[in-house]
């Protein structure tokens, strides 16, 4: 993990940035001599393969229409409503 100054994060943002994203962490120390951490952002959700998810999903819809698993009861689904909800 490299460590930086305030005046660096101030004076070159993109080297600091360059180390959290080669790094993982980058760690900031202030003059008082606080310690702070900055990590890179997860990415997004929406950046998944859309084609890719839809092939899954095809292929889960086929397992569960050839799958012997019976549906859940309505009193079963509620059941589990509930303990999903904490009630």
């Amino acid at each position: 993990m490299k460590t930086f100054t305030v005046r660096d994060l101030d004076r070159k943002p993109a080297e600091v940035l360059l180390a959290c994203d080669t790094e993982g962490v980058a760690l900031i120390r202030s003059r008082s001599g606080r310690s702070y951490e900055i990590r890179p952002a997860p990415e997004p959700f929406h950046n998944v393969d859309t084609g890719l998810l839809n092939q899954w999903l095809e292929q889960h819809k086929a397992w569960i229409a050839t799958s012997k698993i019976p549906p859940l009861s309505a009193k079963k689904r509620a059941e589990l409503e509930r303990l999903i909800a904490g009630e």
